[in-house]
């Protein structure tokens, strides 16, 4: 901080330095795509680099924004709320969340902000609750009588939108349900908390810590219906982390709905990849039988999600939902 008070006090020295860092950006795609001859070494190398090239945007963000300190914000999101039976109400579903500021102590508590892939995702929920919310005793209407209270998870929570709006959802629904909202950082939660207090949902939604590396076991966190999870898939390891969380939490009948955004530059570039390497499709477990892998999580189904005006970053270039089961 003591040193870019210095380059900001200096006019020189501060359009020296964003002329640099902008030519070293410029150059980084060329720069990164040539990283090392050996398969292993370079993708060892290219991350390094990628990891370089995110600090100096950071550093010049640092440089375009104001000196004062980022202020948090209140954003409302309404969403149509659309079922067939008429014991349902229709008005819109809300959620006020509030974006906390990023600390600047820890770039990786990305979810102090509510993201564009959550948002258009929601909307899908609210649009069709009862495909993303099977929890009936048939999942044909929401008369029918439900056998058990519905157990939903969401990993990587941030400021909570998903679990906010699903717990309402299932509330409109008439369902006895439990939501846990989980995340990792310390500051992500206290937000998350302040969250869903604000909603007024503390007696649905629970809101508690969860390491993807060192999960509890199954028996102190139970078993759960659903599981959501949205833009939580940052680094090559998050999808093979998330699929065991998945596969110790997820009751054998249940669903997972994966969300992610499209990036087709930068540091998170082709993270869907990841994900496909990690769940087989249903089809390519068809063809080698099922036999000794009916406990395999596997995609079910991809859905492409288009973007909402105003909504997500402007390197996304849309959304993918996978549908995860037990094989």
């Amino acid at each position: 901080e003591e040193a870019l008070a210095v380059l900001r006090a200096d006019e020189m020295e501060r359009a020296y330095v964003v002329k640099w860092l902008m030519g070293f950006v410029k150059r980084s795609d060329a720069w990164i795509g040539g990283a090392g001859e050996e398969a292993g070494a370079a993708v060892e190398e290219e991350e390094s680099r990628m990891d370089l090239v995110d600090r100096a945007t950071t550093l010049l963000a640092r440089f375009a924004g104001d000196d004062e300190p980022e202020e948090a914000v209140t954003r409302t999101f309404t969403f149509p709320f659309l079922v067939d039976d008429a014991s349902s109400p229709n008005e819109p579903i809300k959620a006020e969340l509030n974006d906390a500021p990023l600390t600047g102590v820890d770039h990786t508590a990305v979810g102090l902000q509510s993201w564009g892939t959550a948002v258009v995702f929601s909307a899908r929920l609210c649009a069709e609750p009862l495909r993303y919310f099977p929890i009936t005793s048939t999942s044909a209407s929401v008369s029918q009588p439900f056998s058990r209270p519905a157990r939903v998870l969401e990993l990587g929570a941030g400021t909570g939108l998903l679990s906010i709006v699903a717990a309402q959802i299932l509330q409109r629904l008439g369902a006895p349900a439990e939501v846990l909202a989980t995340d990792y950082h310390a500051d992500v939660l206290a937000n998350l908390s302040a969250n869903v207090a604000s909603n007024r949902l503390d007696n649905l939604v629970c809101v508690t810590a969860l390491d993807w590396v060192s999960p509890p076991p199954a028996e102190e966190m139970g078993m759960f219906d659903v599981v959501l999870a949205a833009d939580v898939v940052y680094e090559r390891e998050h999808a093979r982390l998330i699929r065991d969380v998945v596969h110790r939490a997820m009751r054998k009948d249940g669903v997972m709905w994966l969300a992610m955004p499209l990036r087709e530059t930068g540091r998170h570039e082709g993270m869907e990849r990841s994900v496909r390497e990690v769940f087989p499709g249903i089809a390519e477990l068809e063809g080698e039988g099922f036999k000794g892998r009916e406990d395999e999580l596997v995609i079910v189904e991809r859905v492409d999600m288009q973007r909402r005006e105003g909504v997500g970053r402007a390197d996304e270039d849309g959304y993918k939902l996978f549908e995860i089961r037990f094989a």
